[in-house]
């Protein structure tokens, strides 16, 4: 079966492939399932990339870049009719964060608009962040 990626996209997960949400960073620890409902049983915590990880970076109408995480494979069956529904699950996933984090209405539709105020126009590039078993790692958090 040959793996078909594209919209719609769900709510972006943190250490996880927008597109087929495949787990792509190593978990150091979920979400409860007492925490908040969207998030139950996701990552929560994320270490180093693992080998099937690649950030795709969009050059978005502003000229800055917006580093968006894939597994390769989904990363490799991305197209530009596909660019406005992942920025679209990026916004979404802001607004959520925000609402979490008890922001009021007034703030969280002033970064949604600042978020779709700007667009992707195309990739500027892959960064393949899987580390090969036995490499030196460097974290620099």
């Amino acid at each position: 079966m040959t793996h078909v990626c594209g919209p719609p996209y769900a709510l972006k997960t943190n250490g996880s492939c927008l597109c087929c949400r495949a787990v792509v960073y190593h978990v150091t620890d979920y979400w409860p399932d007492d925490g908040p409902p969207e998030f139950a049983g996701t990552p929560r915590r994320i270490s180093r990339p693992l080998e099937s990880a690649t950030q795709v970076m969009f050059l978005m109408s502003d000229g800055s870049i917006a580093d968006v995480t894939f597994c390769i494979e989904c990363a490799g069956q991305l197209r530009p009719e596909h660019y406005s529904a992942v920025w679209g699950a990026c916004a979404d996933r802001l607004l959520l964060s925000l609402r979490l984090a008890k922001r009021s209405d007034n703030e969280c539709k002033a970064h949604l608009a600042a978020s779709m105020a700007v667009w992707p126009i195309g990739v500027a590039g892959k960064r393949c962040e899987g580390v090969e078993p036995g490499s030196l790692m460097i974290d620099r958090r």
